[in-house]
């Protein structure tokens, strides 16, 4: 109860969230007499150890904890919180031994998934499908999610026919999560497996018809499908969907990001006046962009039909376009114009991945390993 009494007035300051210091230090100061007048106080080390490392003083917090796991190896909140300090110092092999005990202590969905997450940092990934296996028998409420990471480490291993499997089960428990179904068809790209893609887009757009982030895999499922004019035309209607009179700064980059690729597709359609127009759109949203944006329109209207022709004998075939590059627009950064001199590519299939595609599978790997969603 005291514990309690003294974490809430130190989360309090002036009535509002945050570390109130001279609380913390309060508390520090009570809590080590506590436990030099009953060292054998576990609960009162342990709390001393989080004060401590609330405190930046992880290496007096560690040493805390070591006495309570002496005097009780087998406290969860003491093998959680050694845990952490290990992984903050990256000694892993210990953080791992303290994830282990601590699971065996209290076998739970959320033990074990922080023994799936230690084990994947050891890259042991068999062994971390079995606690996120083990986590979703003990808690199917939590199934959704822990199979997303589960499928996030199947991809890890290049193991997609287990993935999909996975994905197909969390969506199961959640019908309007379109997500998993964008994970699907991700796999099935990379697989070069286009009807099984297909069908995984339509389910996607079944269970969430509105979603942007099915909107734009549906623009980058139809370039990989050749066609190319209703690409044009989905990620047109993406454009008019999201239109705004201001935008955040996320909302901006990523409208000059399908801007850039809108641009790129009409110029491979041989429609420059459509390709200057979304150019022109881009220096709306970022002034600071003209002087590029100049160069690809006067590039683009000096091309004309040649721009096809160019993007083709370069090699910048859509199904080759690389996905999920995180750096803003600049189409002069590598052009087609530069044709396949060299063993450089041409600009289209550089800067297509900017534009709008969803994110690679290693951004998948990462975030659904984690069981977030990826944006």
């Amino acid at each position: 109860m005291l514990a309690r009494i003294y974490m809430q007035l130190v989360q309090r300051r002036n009535g509002q969230q945050g570390i109130d210091p001279n609380m913390l230090r309060r508390a520090t100061e009570e809590f080590t007499k506590v436990t030099e007048l009953d060292p054998t106080d576990v609960g009162a080390l342990v709390f001393l150890a989080r004060l401590q490392l609330t405190s930046g003083s992880s290496d007096t917090a560690a040493k805390s904890l070591d006495k309570a796991l002496a005097l009780d190896p087998k406290n969860e909140d003491a093998l959680n919180v050694r845990a952490l300090i290990y992984e903050d110092k990256g000694d892993f092999k210990n953080m791992l031994e303290m994830y282990q005990r601590s699971a065996e202590v209290r076998p739970s969905a959320e033990s074990l998934r922080r023994l799936a997450d230690a084990y994947m940092k050891m890259k042991e990934y068999d062994l971390a499908n079995d606690a996120i296996k083990r986590a979703i028998a003990m808690s199917p409420e939590d199934a959704k999610d822990l199979r997303k990471a589960l499928a996030g480490n199947l991809i890890r291993e290049n193991k997609y026919d287990e993935a999909v499997t996975a994905l197909e089960a969390s969506a199961s428990d959640d019908p309007g999560d379109p997500e998993p179904w964008m994970m699907i068809m991700q796999i099935q790209m990379q697989l070069g497996n286009l009807p099984k893609a297909r069908e995984a887009a339509t389910k996607a757009a079944a269970a969430d018809p509105d979603n942007t982030d099915v909107l734009l895999n549906e623009v980058a499922l139809l370039q990989a499908e050749g066609k190319p004019k209703e690409a044009i035309k989905s990620l047109q209607g993406v454009l008019d969907k999201t239109a705004k009179r201001t935008y955040t700064a996320e909302q901006r980059q990523a409208r000059i990001k399908q801007l850039g690729q809108l641009a790129l597709l009409n110029r491979i359609m041989d429609q420059p006046t459509e390709a200057v127009t979304a150019y022109r759109e881009i220096v709306t949203m970022n002034p600071e962009m003209e002087a590029d944006v100049e160069a690809d329109i006067i590039d683009t209207l000096r091309g004309g039909k040649k721009t096809r022709r160019r993007a083709e004998g370069s090699g910048c075939s859509d199904q080759e376009v690389p996905h999920g590059s995180q750096r803003p627009y600049r189409e002069s950064d590598a052009r087609c114009r530069h044709g396949p001199r060299g063993s450089r590519r041409g600009g289209h299939a550089q800067t297509a991945g900017r534009f709008g595609r969803p994110p690679h599978l290693h951004d998948h790997r990462r975030a659904l390993s984690k069981g977030q969603a990826v944006e």
